[in-house]
């Protein structure tokens, strides 16, 4: 499926205007139904069981769930892009607010799209987290900021990051190791890449200028 899948949750928001392409869908997960007008979006779908919501979209189709699920609302909205087959997904306020057992299953929700083969990013202001899985993450030059990755599968093996102010070459990131050098790296100006030959990796930037490209590869240890 052409186009994105465009997800709003009921987390914290820094609104700013997204263009809609031909092809995209909207969805509001349960509360983020009010939320969506801050991106000057209209949802096409809202998924939860609106317990605390004010008042529901008019013109959206509506899925109904028992409060008791045992899945997050975020979680349920995913896998209705995934019925209508989009490829590429991307979450508005899916971070902070009270709740912050929600952020972290929204993170992993990242790594369960790349398992999958599908694209993930979360927004927040100039915050930006992906995830990807035996493959390499490309960035333009000119990028800012700091960037963090973090193992979403326990361990990561052959990491490696170039054009950074710090280099790593065919490590090994633990999501359990107490001395994380892979943290706060930053951009210099030039193309940088990150990869991983295996395992799926969490990366967090503060740059919003530009996503970096993806090369995927099948090949792991």
């Amino acid at each position: 499926m052409d186009g994105r899948c465009y997800i709003i949750c009921a987390g914290s928001h820094e609104p700013e205007p997204v263009s809609r392409r031909p092809g995209d869908i909207v969805i509001a997960a349960d509360a983020g139904i009010e939320s969506a007008g801050l991106y000057g979006l209209e949802p096409d779908l809202a998924v939860g069981d609106f317990d605390s919501v004010r008042e529901l979209p008019r013109g959206a189709e509506l899925v109904r769930h028992d409060p008791h699920k045992a899945y997050t609302d975020t979680l349920l909205a995913v896998e209705e892009g995934l019925k209508r087959g989009y490829e590429e997904f991307v979450f508005y306020g899916a971070l902070g607010g009270e709740r912050l057992d929600h952020a972290i299953a929204n993170t992993e929700l990242l790594a369960y799209l790349a398992d999958l083969g599908k694209r993930g990013f979360i927004f927040l202001g100039d915050t930006c987290v992906t995830a990807f899985k035996n493959g390499e993450l490309v960035f333009p030059a000119g990028l800012k900021g700091y960037l963090s990755v973090f193992a979403a599968s326990g361990a990561a093996y052959g990491v490696t990051e170039t054009g950074l102010m710090y280099g790593l070459v065919d490590s090994t990131v633990c999501s359990y190791s107490p001395f994380p050098q892979w943290v706060s790296n930053e951009f210099v100006g030039t193309e940088a890449t990150v990869s991983v030959k295996s395992g799926i990796l969490t990366v967090v930037w503060y740059d919003r200028s530009a996503l970096p490209l993806l090369r995927r590869s099948d090949s792991g240890y």
